[in-house]
């Protein structure tokens, strides 16, 4: 997902599975927006059927949301 990269967290890897792309929804998100001017549910619609919702065979890329901690 090239015009996400900045979105790119790292690798996750699962038993017996090949190890895919792990993204930040929320930085996808805040992209979709900047990119597109799109509103916030407007691009979480993007992102659920264009993004997650795509299979793209078993290199399918993981999606997190990254947990803020609170110091």
């Amino acid at each position: 997902m090239e015009e996400y990269a900045e979105a790119l967290v790292g690798v996750v890897w699962r038993f017996g599975l090949e190890p895919v792309a792990l993204y930040d929804y929320d930085k996808i998100i805040s992209l979709i927006i900047e990119k597109d001017g799109a509103t916030y549910e407007e691009a979480h619609e993007h992102f659920s059927y264009n993004i997650e919702g795509a299979w793209v065979g078993d290199k399918t890329p993981a999606f997190c949301r990254l947990s803020k901690k609170k110091t």
